[in-house]
């Protein structure tokens, strides 16, 4: 049967092809050597080898044959087959005769009656995981009928009733069994390992959860999220191979060969130093050390680096993630940031530091535009299997460098968004080591998601979690349902480095003191009459608006030197914005007068000294970031940062998500203040207040949707004729059960970490204007695989990512596609070198 049988086929070239049993073993492979890493290896090779076993219907052959538009579902029938098995082993508990390969499972279950909660979220799980690899789905929707179905069954039912199915998958199993293939031993086999990680997910929802099965039900949909990741990146890497070898396997001995060389560079940086001269460099020596230590012996766990400004966190990010890859074997080293500005500077760092920059990915968005999938199942198996579809993921990329620098928003899209490149990058995180820089800026809404998430990976998927910040929230508060569960694998460890009172007393350098009452507004009027008024000659005003920035920049313009005013946001590239901070910090040497206006993107990671610093109110713990961009090198005997509580109508903070609770928070612990204060003390009340109020409505709705879902179970079980509640799920008519709700595409589509209705567009220069020209010649969209072309796009498109810029989807019809619609061109007169995106849109100027 499968002799003849094809998974794809170069319509240009139809002398090339790829058989079935190629792709479908392939695929197994690579999934088995991924899930062997998180002891999930029989899962794994059981979803790869049954992705695409509908490509053996009729239907498809002939459609790859003939180059048809006709849409075959060919992801439901690997589904369908799993759900079958579940169906044996319940006939075999009934009583009935059960295969010999389902003995165990019966067995076990005789046991103890609740293993058959497991054995239902086992199958349910693999059975989404291979029906939903080209696209998501709720498992609880209304179908076209109107009414409201259990989605798994629903289309395995549809599917069932095709007068092929019996035949196709009698010879399905029979052909891997001529292999040596069994695959109900490989669905048993994967279940024993599913009870080993359920087991564990439970024991830590008790350690760390008020509620179980609220976390339970959350952790089982990252379990699916995992394994659909791994699945798509074997799926997409063998497609992308299917007749030419485009990505190569990793090599080991290379990859430890390069993380040898890393630590010798990071040996050579920390030596350059030389012996420290004075207080803050004992401090900063002193600190190396242990977090020398630690990074040698860490096994996996969530960790605290809880350090002042100024301890040198970049170095010692980039030093612990190194040596964990040497010396714990991880796979791969993450550096995360909330602030883009923190990104660039410190991947600059880094890069100089490490060397092999092709080895150091830098990812701030996509330059190439992902696509969600359709409606239609059949629509959804056609468009993301197509030769376009898995292109555009080779484009996308798959964080598969050994070193990766991305932003929060990037990271968050990986564990939270449906689109096929944020899936894929999930499984990357699996015996890594991660930093997140400035965790603590998030939006309170996804805290217990963030946990939950962070929980996870470090149970199930060995990752090492490093939370690094001057301001350390407390996310293990027993007044949080859902908490952190810092430490190793015993719990224990949690901070990396104790830093002795001594050494904080030489990092203080700035005092922090109240602009008038925290209660009363000022109006940006106010703000620059004060700035003018102050002798220091370096000053820095931090405002939480673009609108705002720009209006305050506005007014000192009228009396300052155009060469001496600075405008720092988003609206201006990455370049341009490296560009004029190394200005700034070369003007700031030689102690010129000079003001710099900017959005929070200042506030971290920027190793600048400013004799001033304003604020305006935010959460404390961004009050005392900006704090360390004054006196931070500690020349001045006294140097202030100023807070001060912007005009509302002027600085209109109400868009940007989670804002309005953080100001509110740090004016509520601020109200009864005036003058100078003591910042450190504050930021423990500040969180403890910011977290008291985390009711279920101040939460994401997504945490709802990918947890228990209880809105979807209810109309489930109220529509469905015969059913009834039992033990948190559902028990069918006909005897199934279920208790798997989560509306994975819903959520998937719901998620954003920051409200930001935006596009990414690389803006037309004289930096772009040549790799754009090569990029518009190019033609991917083709039917056949080009593997030179793609790679040498691949390189053209990371080198556009520091010349893009965020864009307003309503404006995007200013820009032109190329590369087959896959990259949006901002023309240049609607880009500004003095303050970037400069969109004249309406009649209006957008900024």
């Amino acid at each position: 049967m499968f002799d003849d049988l094809y998974a794809h086929i170069d319509q240009k070239d139809t002398s090339r092809k790829q058989t079935l049993h190629d792709h479908l073993y392939h695929t197994a492979a690579q999934c088995g050597r991924m899930g062997k890493e998180v002891v999930m290896e029989g899962m794994l090779f059981y979803v790869g080898l049954l992705h695409d076993c509908g490509k053996a219907k009729s239907s498809f052959q002939k459609k790859i044959r003939t180059n048809s538009k006709d849409r075959v579902d060919h992801s439901t029938y690997g589904g369908l087959l799993t759900l079958c098995f579940l169906d044996e082993v319940y006939s075999g508990l009934e009583g009935g005769n059960v295969d010999e390969a389902f003995a165990s499972i019966v067995e076990k279950i005789n046991e103890d009656i609740h293993v058959l909660i497991f054995l239902n979220d086992y199958a349910h799980l693999m059975a989404y995981a291979i029906m939903s690899h080209h696209g998501p789905y709720d498992m609880v929707r209304k179908n076209r009928e109107n009414r409201y179905v259990y989605t798994s069954f629903e289309r395995a039912e549809r599917e069932k009733l095709s007068p092929e199915f019996e035949k196709d998958l009698d010879a399905f199993q029979a052909h891997w069994k001529r292999e040596g293939i069994d695959l109900k031993k490989l669905f048993a086999e994967g279940f024993h390992e599913y009870i080993n990680v359920a087991e564990k997910l439970n024991a830590l929802a008790e350690r760390t959860s008020d509620d179980i099965d609220e976390a339970m039900s959350f952790y089982q949909g990252m379990l699916a999220r995992l394994v659909v990741s791994m699945l798509k990146s074997a799926d997409i890497k063998d497609t992308i191979n299917s007749y030419d070898t485009v990505i190569e396997e990793e090599d080991e001995a290379a990859l430890r060969a390069l993380v040898e060389d890393f630590e010798a560079r990071i040996l050579a940086a920390y030596a350059a130093y030389g012996p420290p001269k004075d207080g803050i460099a004992r401090g900063r020596a002193r600190i190396a050390d242990a977090v020398l230590a630690r990074s040698k012996a860490d096994d996996c766990g969530i960790y605290t680096l809880d350090l002042p400004t100024g301890a040198g966190k970049t170095l010692l990010s980039l030093r612990y993630g190194v040596n964990q890859m040497k010396y714990r074997r991880k796979r791969r080293f993450f550096y995360i940031t909330s602030y883009l500005s923190v990104l660039e500077q410190n991947a600059e760092t880094m890069k100089k530091t490490l060397g092999h920059k092709d080895q150091v990915l830098e990812h701030h968005s996509n330059v190439v535009e992902d696509e969600e999938g359709e409606t239609s199942r059949g629509a959804e198996d056609e468009k993301q299997d197509s030769v376009a579809a898995v292109q555009r993921q080779f484009l996308l990329g798959d964080w598969t460098s050994p070193v990766v620098l991305t932003t929060m928003v990037q990271f968050f899209n990986t564990l939270f968004k449906g689109k096929s490149a944020n899936l894929t990058r999930f499984k990357s995180f699996i015996n890594g080591v991660v930093v997140l820089d400035e965790l603590q800026s998030l939006p309170t809404d996804v805290l217990y998601m963030m946990n939950l998430a962070l929980n996870f990976m470090k149970t199930v998927m060995n990752t090492t979690v490093v939370l690094s910040t001057a301001t350390q929230p407390a996310y293990g508060s027993m007044s949080l349902k859902h908490r952190l569960d810092y430490g190793d694998k015993n719990q224990k460890n949690t901070a990396l480095v104790a830093v002795a009172e001594e050494d904080k007393k030489s990092f203080e350098r700035a005092k922090v003191a109240l602009l008038g009452r925290i209660d009363e507004e000022q109006s940006l009027d106010d703000v620059a009459a004060f700035v003018l008024s102050k002798e220091e000659k370096s000053r820095l005003v931090i405002l939480n608006t673009k609108a705002a920035v720009r209006g305050l920049y506005d007014r000192l313009a009228e009396a300052m030197d155009a060469e001496d005013l600075y405008y720092l946001t988003t609206n201006l590239t990455a370049a341009d914005r490296l560009a004029r901070i190394d200005e700034i910090k070369t003007r700031l040497l030689t102690d010129d007068p000079i003001c710099v206006v900017s959005t929070q993107l200042i506030e971290a990671g920027v190793d600048a000294d400013f004799a001033m610093v304003v604020r305006s109110l935010t959460g404390i713990d961004s009050i005392v970031q900006a704090r360390g961009r004054c006196n931070r090198e500690g020349k001045r005997n006294e140097a202030y940062t100023y807070v001060v509580n912007m005009d509302r109508r002027e600085e209109n903070i109400a868009p940007l998500k989670g804002m309005g609770e953080r100001k509110l928070a740090g004016r509520l612990i601020l109200r009864n203040e005036e003058g100078e204060i003591a910042i450190e003390d504050f930021v423990s009340p500040y969180f403890e207040k910011l977290y008291a109020n985390l009711k279920k409505d101040a939460l994401s709705p997504v945490f709802d949707l990918l947890s228990k879902n209880p809105t979807k179970k209810d109309i489930l079980l109220k529509s469905t004729p015969g059913a009834a509640s039992l033990d948190g799920g559902i028990l069918l008519e006909d005897g199934r059960v279920v208790n798997f709700f989560q509306s994975f595409k819903e959520a998937y589509e719901a998620f954003e970490l920051i409200d930001d209705a935006q596009d990414v567009a690389v803006v037309l220069c004289e930096e772009t204007e040549e790799v754009i020209n090569l990029l518009r010649d190019m033609e991917l969209g083709s039917a056949r695989f080009d593997p030179k072309a793609l790679k040498e796009a691949r390189q053209m498109i990371r080198s556009l990512s520091r010349y893009t810029v965020p864009l307003p989807k309503k404006a995007t019809n200013v820009c032109e596609s190329i590369l087959d619609g896959m990259v949006q061109v901002l023309p240049k007169e609607f880009y500004d070198k003095d303050f970037g995106l400069n969109l004249d849109y309406e009649g209006g100027i957008m900024m």
